[in-house]
Order: C-alpha cells, then structure tokens, then sequence
C-alpha cells in the first residue's frame, strides 16, 4: 500500500509499495482459524435450526389458539 502524508497541500512524507512485500499465514494461526470457522458454522446451522423450531412451534400454538377460538364461538 502506497501512504502520502500531505501537510498544507504539500507532500512530506511518502512511502512506496514494496512488490516483494507477501504476507504469510502462520500455519498454526491458520489451523485455528479454520477450526473457528468450522466452529462458527455448526453454531449458525445450530441457532438457524432452534430458529426454524420455535418458529413453527409458534405457528401450531397460533393454530390451535385460531382452532379454540372457532370452535368455542
């Protein structure tokens, strides 16, 4: 990344992108965050299922409540 400092519209300070400049994962911090992600996913498809649960558990108290209210009228 090239950075230009800029003090009243002059430039005082610039530095150059160096090509040779790589960045490079450690691979124990990449082990672990693969583990984390594989983490996180099971916890999304985990609270996306209790979701979809107490969703339709809402929808057949709603129901019934709906079916109570018809027959008792």
């Amino acid at each position: 990344m090239a950075i230009t400092l800029y003090v009243g519209g002059k430039s005082v300070y610039a530095k150059k992108e160096k090509p040779s400049d790589k960045y490079v994962l450690d691979p124990t911090f990449e082990a672990a965050a693969l583990a984390s992600e594989e983490h996180q996913s099971h916890l999304r498809e985990f609270l996306s299922e209790r979701d979809n649960e107490r969703a339709e558990k809402k929808r057949k108290m709603e129901e019934a409540g709906r079916e109570r209210t018809a027959c008792g009228s």
